[in-house]
């Protein structure tokens, strides 16, 4: 199919590939573009560096062709000049917003939009922004802008997108006018098993977790479990991702310290197509974070066949009838303990029953065509 002729996207989002130090948002924009490139023409609109400030190496300001279809506009923001002209071309063509809070990304476009382009069609995703836990990270700030934006009207008539029943409640909270919602998962990598089975001695245990190191992920808890209940065996946690809070991280590496059988690292930043070679050699994903919207680091766990360790805090329930690990309260460290002594103690043949399960559970939640289906009718204005 021609792509002159397929519904047609222009999406706002603050990062986006070859960027992905900033996790979640970027990896459930770039898994959409996957899903979507045969059925739409979508054009992205982001920024030029990484969440730390580096400087990504691509062109500025031109229409870059990617691998899965997409076009892609790195800037320093949107300009109205970009958004005329795309419109010029794409008279019926739809727009989205990732994220609610970025002035250059999310309000901006939304601004420009709402004031020159009243009645286009507008998605927006707010990628778990109003949850609980995300709002406990500069609550004033964030508070002080949505009531303004209520105030404001700046989201009114636009069609929200949302991940879980629990968000569209969030979302219902802060803005109780809201007339278009559309519950839709976020959209995961396909499971691929790895080949090789995870080698596994009675006796030791390496975990791991990929996740931007902030304190709403409390990897404290797993620090603090082994700690007031020790766990036999030599256990290994090596931690894959940028370090956002050095305090953080500071407390992290001192608490380690403390616990004499474990060896703690941080290991730096992984690219997203690491994380399946990654997986074959650690026993347990753990990330006990007190927010996730989705977790596509906790969902890649399950995809590349490790059973999790995480917090009751994710939308991924019910994971030990499934044998594909266990979610638990933040405050039980005894519960956290007690799995990590259960999964110290395995061999091979044992763990490998719970890596089969953990991949079984991924293949469980992944449908591709009705994924494709269901985003069509959320951009794509019924006739």
């Amino acid at each position: 199919m021609n792509l002159n002729v397929k519904p047609a996207i222009l999406s706002f989002i603050d990062w986006y590939k070859p960027a992905y130090k900033a996790g979640g948002p970027v990896r459930s924009m770039v898994n959409l573009a996957e899903l979507l490139q045969d059925d739409v023409a979508l054009y992205v609109v982001c920024g030029d560096r990484e969440i730390d400030g580096h400087k990504l190496n691509v062109e500025l300001n031109s229409w870059i062709h990617q691998d899965t279809n997409e076009q892609v506009s790195y800037c320093k923001k949107p300009t109205l000049a970009l958004i005329k002209e795309w419109v010029k071309q794409h008279p019926n063509g739809v727009f989205h917003i990732n994220g609610i809070y970025s002035a250059r990304f999310s309000i901006l476009p939304l601004f420009l939009l709402k004031t020159f382009f009243p009645n286009k069609r507008i998605v927006v995703s707010p990628r778990g922004m109003l949850n609980e836990g995300a709002l406990q990270i500069k609550p004033f700030k964030k508070n002080a802008f949505i009531a303004f934006a209520r105030g404001l009207g700046l989201f009114n008539n636009v069609i929200w997108h949302t991940t879980s029943e629990e968000e569209e409640q969030r979302i219902r909270k802060f803005f109780p006018t809201v007339k278009q919602m559309k519950v839709l998962s976020n959209i995961p990598i396909a499971p691929v098993k790895p080949a090789m089975q995870c080698e596994k001695n009675a006796g030791s245990l390496q975990m791991f977790a990929v996740t931007r190191i902030v304190p709403i992920k409390k990897l404290e808890t797993i620090l603090n479990a082994l700690k007031r209940y020790p766990v036999p065996g030599n256990i290994t946690f090596d931690v894959f991702g940028p370090i956002e809070d050095q305090r953080y991280a500071e407390i992290l590496t001192q608490l380690a310290t403390e616990i004499p059988n474990l060896t703690f690292h941080f290991k730096g930043a992984v690219e997203p197509n690491k994380l399946s070679e990654l997986s074959t050699h650690y026993h347990l994903f753990c990330l006990p974070s007190s927010n996730e919207n989705f977790g596509h680091s906790i969902y890649e766990a399950f995809a590349n066949a490790c059973p999790v360790l995480i917090s009751d805090q994710t939308p991924w329930k019910n994971l030990q009838n499934e044998k594909a690990g266990f979610e638990l309260a933040l405050n039980n460290l005894k519960g956290f303990s007690d799995r990590m002594t259960m999964f110290s103690a395995m061999t091979t043949d044992e763990l490998e029953q719970w890596r089969q399960g953990a991949f079984v559970f991924a293949q469980k939640h992944y449908n591709k065509e009705k994924w494709i289906a269901s985003y069509l009718t959320l951009f794509v204005p019924n006739e």
